[in-house]
């Protein structure tokens, strides 16, 4: 029961975190664009990087548990940091050499939930 809590409740933190780095990026952008661009780039927000990157981060509650399970598996704190914080380089890795719009943003999500997990999972409890 532990392990399921410590999941939801890092899930949930990581996702609160991560939705609220959306909307600051988003409110960020439309900010520095001229008026006449804003309504062409508000449909441009709705693409699916954005969606995607939406769905990703408020999904951290699904990240939690899946980290909460493998820390559960490990049951050692140093393993799984380094574990979280070698897989959040090698998927901030993958991202970088994908093409696609919004890499930056995509690596700081990324590297938000996995080391994020990887710090909060054994501590949160």
């Amino acid at each position: 029961m532990e392990t399921i809590l410590r999941g939801l409740l890092s899930g949930f933190i990581i996702g609160v975190v991560c939705v609220a780095y959306v909307l600051l990026r988003t409110w960020r952008l439309e900010a520095k664009l001229p008026a006449r661009e804003v309504e062409t780039m508000q449909s441009e927000f709705l693409t699916n990087s954005w969606m995607t990157m939406a769905f990703f981060s408020s999904a951290s509650l699904l990240w939690g548990f899946i980290g909460a399970g493998i820390y559960r598996l490990l049951e050692d704190e140093a393993t799984f940091l380094i574990f979280s914080f070698t897989l959040g380089v090698f998927l901030a890795g993958l991202v970088y050499w994908r093409n696609g719009a919004y890499k930056l943003d995509k690596i700081i999500l990324t590297l938000i939930i996995t080391i994020g997990l990887g710090v909060l999972v054994p501590n949160i409890i």
